[in-house]
C-alpha cells in the first residue's frame, strides 16, 4: 500500500439560504445568533478515516476560511472526501445546510469549484465551495 497524503484548502463558500453554514471538514463562522462550521472528513478503510474542523470566522456572505487539512491515505482508491455544512444553533441542534462527497481517486490537482447538495441530494444552484487540492 502506498502512503498518499491529500491536502485540502478551503478558500471560500457563499451561502444561498440566508443562514450560516457548518461542514464534515468542519469550518466555523459566527454571525449574530448562529455559528457556521464546516466539518471535513475522509470515509474509507479504517486506517484512512479522519475528521477535521475549521476555526470560526464572521459570515459576510462570501466567507474565506484559508484553512489546510492533510489526510494521509493508505488506500486512496477507496477513500471519499466528505464535506458537510451545518447551521449551528446556540443551545439547540445543528441544522443541515449542505454537503458533498468526492471520491479521492477522482480529485484533480489545483483549485476546484465544488457544488453542495441539500438533504434530498439536489444540487444548490448558487452555492459552491472554492477548494484547492494538493497531493504529495
Amino acid at each position: 500500500m502506498v502512503d498518499s497524503p491529500i491536502r485540502n484548502l478551503i478558500a471560500g463558500g457563499p451561502t444561498d439560504r440566508g443562514g450560516d453554514f457548518d461542514t464534515i471538514l468542519e469550518l466555523g463562522v459566527e454571525s449574530n445568533s448562529t455559528l457556521q462550521n464546516w466539518l471535513v472528513s475522509i470515509v474509507g478503510m479504517p486506517a484512512d478515516v479522519a475528521k477535521k474542523k475549521t476555526k470560526a470566522i464572521m459570515d459576510n456572505w462570501f466567507p474565506v476560511w484559508n484553512e489546510e487539512f492533510e489526510f494521509p491515505l493508505t488506500v486512496p482508491e477507496l477513500a471519499l472526501l466528505q464535506i458537510q455544512v451545518k447551521d449551528k444553533d446556540q443551545g439547540g441542534k445543528d441544522d443541515f445546510a449542505g454537503q458533498t462527497c468526492l471520491p479521492v481517486s477522482e480529485l484533480k490537482l489545483g483549485f476546484r469549484s465544488v457544488p453542495l447538495y441539500n438533504e434530498k441530494g439536489e444540487q444548490f444552484k448558487s452555492v459552491k465551495l472554492l477548494m484547492r487540492f494538493q497531493f504529495e
